[in-house]
């Protein structure tokens, strides 16, 4: 290593250095996918078909759950409380849209995806400095908007999926079907 006055030193690392770097690299990373995301959405309006993976994905299955008891208590709390009260309002009211599309979910999915990736980042940021009064803050704010969005947006998309699935096996003939 040169040691003479004005050469170029590098900076100390320690554990704590790496890790904070480490922190401040991913949530640049998530900030620029969702970035990514809002702008092929809402400015280029051409949404990302391809679902970026998310911690509460196996939730909106529950919507499609086999037994009748779950399905009604999930589409109670996902479909009636927070789609009627909260998501309609504030998204489908703005942008016009009726019924289901299967595009505009996946793609709303994707962006709360990449923003809970974003804050859960964040929240293990400030618990690594023991920051918990934020932490637990940010978690609220996950809990109440992004987990819901998701699960909704997820729950749809997997809804119309499920919906032209069956169309289209109902279009084809059975194996019974009388041949000409």
């Amino acid at each position: 290593m040169d040691w003479r006055p004005g050469a170029p030193r590098l900076p100390d690392m320690n554990n704590g250095a790496i890790i904070i770097r480490l922190f401040c690299l991913a949530e640049a990373c998530f900030a620029m996918t969702a970035m990514v995301l809002c702008i092929a959405e809402f400015i280029i309006h051409r949404p990302i078909r391809t679902p970026i993976p998310s911690v509460y994905w196996p939730a909106a299955s529950l919507g499609l759950h086999g037994s009748r008891k779950v399905r009604r208590i999930f589409r109670r709390l996902i479909g009636k409380a927070y789609r009627k009260h909260f998501w309609n309002p504030a998204v489908n009211s703005l942008l016009k849209h009726r019924g289901f599309d299967r595009q505009r979910h996946l793609s709303t999915s994707n962006i709360h995806a990449a923003c809970s990736a974003m804050v859960l980042t964040l929240v293990a940021f400030f618990i690594y400095n023991h920051l918990y009064v934020g932490a637990l803050l940010l978690l609220c704010f996950e809990l109440t908007f992004n987990t819901p969005a998701i699960i909704l947006s997820r729950y749809l998309f997997l809804l119309t999926y499920c919906r032209k699935m069956s169309r289209a096996r109902g279009a084809a003939p059975g194996p019974n079907a009388a041949s000409p």
